[in-house]
């Protein structure tokens, strides 16, 4: 009898203990990656979330931006085209409407970038 019981309470001892777990790591933030793949600086609580630069109408909004060392920016792009955005201490792949890219700036200063297909389209993160 003993044999029976355990035979059919194992399996539902295994499902309870899922059923825990997923719902003790319901609470936890996601893991935000870059389009790398490589998880992103956790943002801190006294600066709240990652800084937003939106891409449309041709041009950065924001077109400067102000964040803390180890900071991230996301770039969104909500026009109808394909852009990118090179600085000199990094370049994006081609970003298609609606996709975003994600950088987080880990040294102090101030950093220009712009459009490498539109150039017009220029930006400034200033990061303290």
């Amino acid at each position: 009898m003993s044999k029976k019981i355990f035979l059919f309470g194992l399996p539902f001892l295994v499902l309870l203990a899922v059923i825990l777990l997923a719902a003790a790591n319901s609470n936890k933030p996601p893991i935000i990656k870059n389009d790398a793949g490589q998880p992103l600086s956790t943002p801190r609580k006294d600066i709240g979330q990652a800084g937003s630069v939106a891409i449309k109408n041709f041009s950065f909004q924001p077109e400067t931006l102000n964040i803390k060392v180890g900071d991230s920016v996301v770039w969104t792009n909500e026009d109808n085209t394909v852009h990118d955005i090179v600085s000199g201490i990094f370049k994006s792949p081609l970003i298609k409407s609606g996709e975003s890219f994600t950088f987080t700036f880990d040294k102090a200063g101030s950093y220009d970038y712009a459009c490498g297909i539109h150039p017009s389209m220029k930006g400034r993160i200033i990061v303290e």
